[in-house]
């Protein structure tokens, strides 16, 4: 079963007893029928450390999502994927194909496992490439990289957050042929 650990480096127990002060909740508000409050208290103390299954729903009745949760963990910043996903965003509505091609090269100097849906890098090249065709129509993507990355996300059952953003880069895209059937 997988557990938050004991704080880190961005103090979860801190962020956690910091979040459920704000909305003005005592530590048996949130830990009612989930948890008992001396096992709250020894988290948000640093003491112990509390599993998915009981973290995931005191948050829910902090209506506090994981994603949020995280942003104030990682000192107000997105994690890397969503800050990438913004620039390219950012990139697009600029209309500024040498930022979106530094993002695109950025990623394809770190990708590890080339043509692998397993390698975010190489997904977020593929990202990259669409947003370029987006903004310039003589650069399209290449058909057999969107077509890669379609299969990969139509072969998943639950898709999360980054799914998402990839889907969004990826299916708008410029690639005409690759929806021909």
């Amino acid at each position: 079963m997988s557990s938050i650990p004991a704080p880190a480096s961005a103090s979860l127990d801190t962020t956690f007893r910091t979040l459920r002060q704000s909305r003005g909740l005592s530590m048996n508000q949130v830990a009612r029928d989930i948890i008992s409050t001396s096992g709250l208290g020894k988290f948000e103390r640093g003491e112990g450390s509390i599993g998915l299954e009981k973290f995931l729903p005191m948050l829910d009745r902090m209506n506090i999502t994981m994603a949020e949760f995280m942003y104030h963990v990682n000192h107000y910043q997105w994690t890397p994927f969503v800050h990438f996903f913004d620039q390219l965003t950012q990139g697009v509505r600029q209309s500024d194909v040498t930022e979106l091609q530094r993002l695109q090269e950025e990623e394809r100097a770190v990708i590890i496992e080339p043509n692998s849906p397993l390698d975010q890098h190489w997904l977020n090249s593929i990202a990259a490439e669409c947003a370029v065709g987006l903004v310039d129509d003589d650069q399209p993507p290449l058909a057999a990289n969107v077509t890669a990355v379609m299969d990969y996300l139509l072969g998943i059952t639950n898709w999360m957050q980054y799914d998402l953003y990839l889907a969004g880069f990826v299916a708008i895209s410029p690639a005409p042929m690759c929806w021909d059937m």
